[in-house]
């Protein structure tokens, strides 16, 4: 990411329970911080302020769950158009 200067968003991190993106979500932060990006969990018990927020300023990784994913992509008319341009990783 840092090499080849990726935009927000680019990786999607598919983490397989809830529990365990919590616990990711600071590690990611951490390391992110070393070359300047951020991650952003998406799950359930997100706040919808927190949610409308990164879909206005999305940050470079987000964390998410497979059933997560599957409510955003079935609801792809409530996020902005070009959300998901940038991808260049997916991690499962």
């Amino acid at each position: 990411m840092y090499d080849e200067g990726l935009s927000p968003l680019s990786v999607i991190y598919i983490i397989p329970i809830r529990a365990l993106l919590n616990n990711q979500e600071n590690r990611l932060k951490k390391l992110g911080s070393l070359i300047g990006v951020d991650a952003f969990k998406w799950h359930g018990e997100v706040s919808s302020g927190d949610k409308k927020h990164f879909k206005l300023n999305p940050e470079h990784i987000i964390t998410t769950t497979p059933e997560s994913l599957e409510v955003l992509l079935m609801n792809l008319n409530k996020l902005p158009v070009n959300i998901f341009e940038n991808i260049r990783f997916i991690v499962m």
